[in-house]
C-alpha cells in the first residue's frame, strides 16, 4: 500500500498484486486462486456495505497521481516542482502542454490523468500572476478560454499566448479587453473580483478543508467507481 501511494504503477502490476492478495486471503501461503468465490472488488467494499474495507490499489494509486499533481500546483518550493517547471513546462501551464513523444512513465501518466482529474482542482484568483489567462481553468464552471473560442479570437485581443490573468487586472479591478464583442459574454460571466493583495490559490474539491489528502481522494475514487 505504501509504494502504491508513492509511485504510479502499471495496471498489469496492480492486477497481479491484487491477484496475490486475493489468493492469500482465501488460500493462505499456497497463493492458489482455486476455490475463490468472492471478487476482490467485493472485499474492498466499506464495512457498512458488507465488504472488509480493504483499499483497492487502483484507486489508491490514482490518489498517488493526484498527489503529484497537487504538489506540482501548490508546492512551489520543492526541488521536484522546480525541476518540472524549469525542464518540462518551460513557463507553460500544466494544463496546456501536449504529451511528449518520449516522456518518462510517470510523467506520461500524470499528463494523461488531466482528463479525469481537472474538475477536482479549483482556482481561487488572487492577483492573477500565476494563472494562465487562456489555458488554466479559472473561469466560472471550471472552463477555460481556449476551449470556448477559436485560436483567432484570443489573438485578436492583442494579449500573448503566455498572458497571465494579471494582464487583465488593473489596480485590483478587472480590465477586460472589450474590443472583441464575441468575448463580452465570457467576460460578463466572471462575477467574482480579484484579490490584489493575495496570491492565487489552488484548492482541492474533494474535502471540506480544501486540502488534499490520499484518504479523501480514495473515498471520492470509491464513490465514482461504483
Amino acid at each position: 500500500m505504501y509504494w502504491s501511494s508513492i509511485f504510479i504503477l502499471p495496471c498489469a502490476t496492480i492486477k497481479k498484486i491484487e491477484s496475490i492478495l486475493t489468493a492469500f486471503l482465501w488460500r493462505g501461503t499456497s497463493l492458489s486462486l482455486e476455490g475463490v468465490n468472492v471478487a476482490w472488488k467485493a472485499i474492498c467494499y466499506p464495512l457498512q456495505e458488507g465488504g472488509r474495507g480493504v483499499k483497492r490499489l487502483k484507486i489508491w494509486n490514482q490518489a498517488a497521481t493526484l498527489k503529484h499533481i497537487w504538489h506540482l500546483l501548490i508546492d512551489k518550493d520543492s526541488v521536484w516542482t522546480s525541476w518540472i517547471h524549469a525542464v518540462l513546462l518551460h513557463g507553460r501551464s500544466f494544463w496546456q502542454i501536449n504529451i511528449p513523444s518520449n516522456p518518462s512513465w510517470s510523467w506520461r501518466k500524470i499528463l494523461q490523468s488531466r482528463e479525469w482529474c481537472r474538475g477536482w482542482f479549483i482556482i481561487n484568483i488572487g492577483n492573477g500572476s500565476s494563472m494562465s489567462l487562456w489555458y488554466d481553468y479559472w473561469l466560472p464552471a471550471g472552463k477555460r478560454r481556449i476551449d470556448t473560442y477559436s485560436m483567432r479570437t484570443p489573438t485578436a485581443t492583442g494579449l500573448p499566448w503566455n498572458a497571465r490573468v494579471s494582464n487583465i487586472i488593473n489596480r485590483g479591478h478587472w480590465d477586460f479587453p472589450m474590443d472583441i464583442t464575441t468575448l463580452h459574454e465570457s467576460w460578463h460571466s466572471v462575477l467574482f473580483h480579484p484579490k490584489h493583495y493575495y496570491e492565487d490559490q489552488w484548492v482541492w474539491k474533494g474535502h471540506p478543508s480544501r486540502n488534499f489528502s490520499n484518504v479523501s481522494t480514495w473515498v471520492q475514487g470509491y464513490i465514482h467507481s461504483n
